[in-house]
């Protein structure tokens, strides 16, 4: 009896602690100067292979922009661009002309 017993104490308490528990740590993104749709020049390092690389931000995703293709036209391109925001140097956001 007395097992049956502490086996319940012992799941009644595991579900009480989950329920209790504080929610999982989650990385935060940093605040980006640019949003989806914003057209941005990313200067790297002046001894990178591409020292700078203006696009146009499709996605965000944690340290990562895809980049979409300015002027797609009949031939959009095969396959996604994704750069990474830990190896810029510096972001400028282009002015829109309205």
């Amino acid at each position: 009896m007395l097992n049956r017993w502490s086996a319940a104490v012992f799941v009644v308490g595991i579900l009480a602690g989950y329920a209790l528990s504080a929610p999982a740590a989650t990385a935060q993104s940093p605040d980006l100067p640019f949003s989806v749709g914003d057209t941005v020049t990313l200067k790297y390092d002046k001894n990178a292979l591409e020292p700078q690389v203006t696009c146009q931000v499709g996605l965000v995703r944690g340290d990562y922009v895809r980049c979409d293709p300015r002027d797609a036209g009949f031939f959009p391109e095969p396959r996604e661009n994704w750069r990474s925001l830990k190896s810029v140097v510096q972001i400028i956001k282009t002015q829109d002309r309205r």
